[in-house]
Order: structure tokens, then sequence, then C-alpha cells
């Protein structure tokens, strides 16, 4: 009994994530796919309605994934981390995570088309945000 109050306490602290979550599932038809890791905190689904360049995000214990992108287990990682900011953000993470990940992506995507491939990961994922999320999920990137 102690687990389960615990659980629906922890879903309703990422209350906001989570609904959002469900929204862009129902959306784009997306249907979960079977990935574990470690603790196992997220769900992965793959988004079968959307046409899009975008790889991956992560919205409380659900993380999408665009149905043309080829998920790797780093990525899959550095996901996992943004569960756990989750998890410790709680109600917040939209606004201290989501809002600034989304901002330094589409940011990254106007200003640095020229740049090279290698070059744009390794800006994006020294943001701040990303680089904790890489720490708590256990990324290393050379």
């Amino acid at each position: 009994m102690k687990n389960k109050l615990k659980a629906v306490l922890l879903y309703l602290w990422q209350l906001p994530q989570h609904l959002l979550a469900l929204l862009v599932i129902h959306a784009t038809d997306a249907r979960r796919i079977k990935h574990s890791h470690r603790d196992g905190i997220a769900t992965i689904f793959k988004a079968r309605r959307l046409n899009s360049s975008w790889s991956a995000v992560s919205l409380g214990d659900y993380v999408l994934v665009s149905h043309q992108y080829r998920f790797t287990d780093i990525d899959y990682a550095h996901e996992h981390g943004h569960s756990v900011q989750s998890r410790r953000l709680g109600w917040l993470y939209l606004a201290v995570i989501g809002l600034p990940s989304l901002a330094g992506n589409l940011y990254d995507r106007m200003a640095h088309r020229r740049w090279n491939y290698a070059r744009r990961v390794t800006w994006y994922y020294s943001l701040p945000w990303e680089a904790w999320a890489d720490r708590l999920g256990g990324v290393v990137r050379t």
C-alpha cells in the first residue's frame, strides 16, 4: 500500500508533464515500444503520426520519439536523465527544463544550420539542462 501511495504522489508531483505527454501520445497516435533502462523510470512511445525531424522529448514518465528517428542507447540514457530531472523538479520541470530545452533546440536549428553535425551536438549538449540530463543518465560524450 505504501508503494502505491508513493507512486500516486509521484505521478501527481509530475502531473503537468504527464498530462502534456498523454495529449501528445494521443495526438500523434504514438505506440509504446519496449525498451528498459536501469530503474525503468520512463516508458518509450514512438509517434506514428508525426513527420518531423525532432528526435525525442521527455515528459515525466514518458519519452516520445519521432517514428523517423533511430533511438540509441545514448539517447535513451539522456532522456532517462530528463526523467530523473522531472522527478526532482515536479511541477517546475516544464519551466526549468522543458522551455529552455525547446528554446535551445529551436535556436540551434535556426542559428547553427551551417555547422556540421558534431559541432551542433557538442553545442546543444553543453547547455546546462542538457549536460545535467547527461550526467543523471550516465552519458559521457567525447
